[in-house]
């Protein structure tokens, strides 16, 4: 293995498993390999036909430095300072290119966010008149939310379509952290295309593990009136029914794909899950046919420009 293509990714196991997602594809730093700690995961969790990159698992941080030549720190509040000045140090030394944020993936209350201030303000940056709309729903931090986020990001970047994406707080966060050392492609940034310009808009909320407080954005979501909307739910999710109902006779407003995440919220914690009937439920945000579902529905029922393909 060559370390010139190796990047190392210290975190916890749910974070580390969100951001490695396409993340070849919002980093602008070329790699083949991911490297990861042995004591946090292991190779039956990753399916190669999506990865899309080399997993490698190791034994202990100093194996992964040795092999990495990018190192990505994500630290939290369970991750002793020590380990992450040890790997500071070590990669100063060793002259590795490292990036270390903030964990913006860690617990917090969604339900009682100012819903006024963050939602109804952030919602009127750009134009949503005139143009399609995608709504993405995330149900808490284990749904993934981010994932999603990357995904339709990169849907509509491959169709050459100029658009206005409204992130979701946690993943504005994370893509302000990697701004801030540069890596970031610039059609995955901070910045959004200007409103004038965008034929296809796209939101993102985090309603929070408690599925009530969905009705608390009755109004924003009527106000958005979106032509798409996603439900990002966490793995075994039960009472679905409950938000289903809410935009089916509450909005008139349809939901027209729901996709699983990796994890399930567990006494303040995330745990990895394992389904053993996969193929009879909704769709994982990583399964290799879900790019394709989600540019045949999306195209085939939005009401797009002339000269834009549909499917």
């Amino acid at each position: 293995m060559n370390k010139d293509d190796s990047i190392f990714i210290f975190a916890n196991a749910y974070a580390a498993k969100t951001a490695m997602y396409m993340l070849d594809y919002v980093l602008n730093i070329n790699f083949t390999n991911i490297l990861l700690l042995r004591e946090n995961h292991s190779l039956v969790e990753f399916d190669y036909r999506t990865v899309k990159k080399h997993i490698v698992i190791y034994d202990n941080i100093d194996e992964c430095l040795e092999k990495a030549k990018y190192v990505l720190v994500i630290k939290d509040n369970d991750i002793p300072n020590s380990s992450i000045n040890k790997i500071i140090n070590e990669s100063i030394i060793k002259k590795k290119k490292y990036i270390v944020v903030d964990n913006p993936w860690e617990d917090i209350d969604l339900a009682n966010k100012d819903l006024c201030v963050l939602c109804k303000n952030k919602f009127s940056e750009i134009s949503i008149s005139n143009v399609p709309n995608i709504l993405l729903i995330g149900c808490g931090m284990a749904s993934q939310l981010y994932c999603m986020e990357v995904l339709i990001n990169n849907i509509l970047t491959s169709e050459k379509l100029l658009f206005s994406q409204i992130f979701s707080d946690e993943t504005q966060t994370f893509i302000n952290y990697l701004s801030d050392y540069g890596i970031n492609q610039a059609f995955i940034s901070p910045t959004t295309i200007s409103k004038d310009e965008s034929i296809i808009t796209v939101q993102s909320i985090n309603i929070g593990d408690n599925l009530n407080s969905i009705k608390n954005y009755f109004e924003i979501i009527n106000r958005i009136q979106p032509d798409f909307i996603i439900l990002q739910v966490p793995a075994g999710l039960k009472d679905l029914d409950l938000i289903i109902n809410f935009f089916k006779y509450g909005l008139l407003m349809p939901i027209d794909l729901i996709v699983k995440s990796h994890f399930v919220p567990y006494r303040n914690i995330k745990v990895l899950y394992r389904d053993a009937n996969q193929n009879n439920v909704f769709k994982y945000y990583d399964d290799i046919r879900i790019k394709t579902i989600l540019k045949q529905s999306i195209f085939s029922k939005m009401a797009l420009p002339t000269g834009v393909q549909k499917y």
